[in-house]
């Protein structure tokens, strides 16, 4: 339910509590000879409250005022269906990224003149040339570690054995 329904039903809401309590309908018995009933007598305008009344019109005029602008911006029933519709989709944006993309970067870096499958091959060669270096020093420092590693253990050694 909308908000504008939610006023304009507690308006109407207020307006009939308004006239319907206190002493706005007076009840009153009508004897007569033959039977008794009930009536109800006039309502006395005197005792209306008018600040409740005043309240109840100000919430109904609002929730007609909000359905009316909700209806004239499109949000009436069906109104959300065509917008939904009508909305234009997004475009497609691709991220993939090329095999080569480092040796592409790097050729556009060097100012992407000559030819660009010699210069990938040049680039592949030296990065693999690179590659290898690298491990080739991790594998270097791993056995200059295992190396000091083993020294250590033969000075422990040889002070276990000197000094018992």
């Amino acid at each position: 339910m909308k908000l504008y329904h939610c006023l304009t039903a507690l308006g109407f809401f207020v307006v009939a509590n308004g006239f319907g309590t206190g002493n706005n309908l007076q009840r009153r018995r009508a004897h007569s000879s033959s039977s008794s009933s009930t009536q109800l007598a006039a309502v006395d305008l005197s005792s209306v409250d008018t600040t409740t009344l005043g309240i109840a019109a100000a919430v109904i005029a609002i929730g007609g005022i909000g359905g009316l602008v909700a209806i004239n911006a499109g949000g009436g029933s069906g109104a959300a269906a065509s917008t939904a519709a009508a909305a234009p989709e997004p475009e497609k944006i691709d991220v993939s990224i090329p095999y080569n993309a480092a040796a592409l970067n790097a050729f556009h870096a060097t100012g992407g003149t000559g030819d660009f499958s010699q210069f990938e091959q040049k680039y592949n060669a030296a990065a693999v040339e690179m590659v290898a270096a690298k491990k080739a020093a991790r594998d270097t420092a791993a056995q200059m570690e295992a190396v000091a590693k083993k020294v250590k253990e033969a000075e422990s050694a040889m002070d276990a054995v000197l000094s018992g």
